[in-house]
């Protein structure tokens, strides 16, 4: 699906009372932090933080769990993967979404993930398009 319009960029990235979606980004690599930030505060997500691995983000995203609607989580990263960090993000507020990033061998990986509370995956290289599509739909039907 492609988005034409602001509006449309706005309406994903927006929850229903009008506030933007409070986003944490997971990833060991800051060019990937980078792009993810600029695609989803794109269409009007509010980005409140990144870590560069699993440990880190279980810290950082204690201290705001309640904030938080929604993260991306890496699959690999060092000292604490995305699938040993996901059930403990899920822990610190059961309500939080997770997309899971995943490379594109992964296939095991995301299901276990899947199977662990994420919401759905994004694999890498990925395209615009298809992150909005990702995160309207956890954000309208999760």
């Amino acid at each position: 699906m492609i988005i034409n319009t602001n509006a449309e960029k706005m309406l994903i990235g927006t929850k229903p009372d009008g506030s933007p979606v409070k986003v944490f980004i997971v990833d060991d690599s800051a060019f990937m932090v980078k792009t993810i930030q600029r695609m989803l505060e794109g269409f009007g997500c509010e980005v409140m933080g990144s870590a560069s691995n699993g440990e880190e983000a279980i810290q950082l995203v204690g201290a705001v769990a309640t904030q938080v609607d929604l993260i991306t989580l890496d699959i690999s990263m060092p000292k604490k993967d995305g699938l040993t960090a996901l059930p403990e993000l899920i822990k610190l507020n059961p309500r939080l979404k997770v997309i899971m990033v995943s490379a594109l061998g992964d296939k095991e990986k995301v299901k276990q993930a899947i199977v662990s509370g994420a919401k759905h995956f994004i694999v890498k290289p990925f395209k615009q398009e298809k992150v909005f599509d990702i995160v309207r739909w956890v954000m309208q039907n999760n």
